[in-house]
């Protein structure tokens, strides 16, 4: 007689750690929903400890040995390091607050960067929830901020600067006086401009004239497009452990960036666990109402992202291309362009060590130095 043998199914299946912290870096419109849900899916399915809301964007800059010991208190983590800070993270700075870790970036082509930012913030009611009143798109604060950023990387800058923050002031105007007028608003001018929200200006320009309201949102917030260059430069001098990522990857072959990211974590490319992973591609591709796809037709987007990188017809063009050569973007790249197959091939060989469920690494023989630890989080 024989007897049937019992296969173990997913729940009986061991889950492994990782042998480095594992960091996922993104920034406003480069992945920032998916990076989150990517790190919670990851945690859960192989059983990491996950903390959403690392606060890199502002202790890589002023505290790297804290963001060390915050990198390396959980198993996986994903964080906006743009968020709230205007500083460049230097490749020292990475160097010690990835130390050990394997982290991928999430980057974007610029204009299609700037695009998707600008239907986003053209939203009403806003995404997030809340409604901004009025703000003044154009500050003199933010023009500065661009020359800075573009000194040494776009010829003539200060004059281009100051070409699009004039035109800026001007379909700035034009654009809550739409949106006013919109509104039916009986009170003054300066009234009306004063109690429109700056999404339902952007909405009535992005109407009328989708360029204007392009630029006017790069003046608004250039930093989400010059400044993620910059780091992007920065994070490819570092020395650290990091890869590059974007969303065409994923949107293009799900499965096939899904299994190179593992290879590059270090996880299991086969068997239930990832299968599991595999089968939340709908829930992960979900945007939370983050997407613009619906905005705007593919058609209209790409002929809008054409004329914005045209130099004789956008004042724009000199500054997406400036930022698409550091970030060494082509959208013609393949799959291979952005992680590619020796991508496990790290600067450094990390101390073989097995992080727990809770974060605390098992000694190794010979360990390096290593920041003070920070308390590890408690198990619930």
């Amino acid at each position: 007689m024989t007897t049937a043998v019992e296969m173990p199914g997913p729940k009986s299946v061991k889950k492994p750690a990782t042998k480095s912290p594992l960091v996922v870096l993104h920034s406003h419109k480069a992945g920032h929903v998916f990076a989150h849900k990517l790190a919670k899916a990851m945690a859960s399915v192989f059983n990491l400890t996950e903390q959403g809301g690392l606060p890199c964007q502002t202790s890589f800059v002023a505290d790297p040995c804290r963001a060390s010991r915050d990198v390396h208190a959980y198993g996986i983590s994903a964080c906006n390091w743009m968020r709230g800070h205007s500083e460049i993270v230097n490749g020292s700075s990475l160097r010690m607050a990835l130390h050990e870790a394997r982290a991928v970036s999430f980057v974007r082509e610029s204009s299609d960067r700037l695009v998707s930012a600008t239907l986003y913030h053209g939203q009403w009611p806003t995404p997030e929830g809340r409604e901004r009143r009025h703000e003044d798109p154009c500050l003199r604060s933010t023009e500065e901020e661009l020359v800075r950023d573009s000194a040494g990387l776009i010829h003539d800058a200060d004059r281009r600067v100051s070409e699009i923050f004039r035109t800026c002031r001007q379909v700035a105007a034009r654009a809550y006086s739409l949106a006013a007028a919109a509104e039916n608003q009986t009170a003054t001018a300066s009234e009306s401009v004063n109690a429109i929200p700056y999404a339902k200006a952007l909405s009535a320009l992005l109407i009328e004239d989708p360029k204007a309201a392009v630029l006017m949102e790069f003046a608004r917030s250039q930093t989400s497009v010059m400044k993620a260059a910059l780091q992007t430069q920065a994070v490819r001098a570092s020395g650290a452990c990091i890869r590059e990522i974007s969303m065409e990857m994923f949107n293009d072959g799900f499965d096939e960036a899904m299994l190179g990211l593992l290879r590059f974590f270090e996880l299991p490319t086969e068997g239930p666990l990832v299968t599991q992973l595999l089968q939340q591609r709908e829930s992960l591709s979900d945007d939370d109402g983050h997407g613009t796809s619906s905005r705007m037709t593919s058609s209209m987007r790409e002929e809008l992202r054409r004329a914005l990188l045209d130099e004789a017809e956008s004042p724009l063009a000199p500054f997406l291309h400036a930022a698409n050569n550091l970030l060494d973007v082509q959208r013609e790249h393949s799959w291979e362009h952005w992680l590619a197959p020796n991508a496990t091939s790290c600067p450094y060989s990390p101390a073989p060590k097995r992080w727990s469920r809770f974060g605390s690494p098992s000694p190794s023989p010979n360990p390096r130095p290593r920041p003070s630890p920070s308390p590890s989080p408690s198990p619930s």
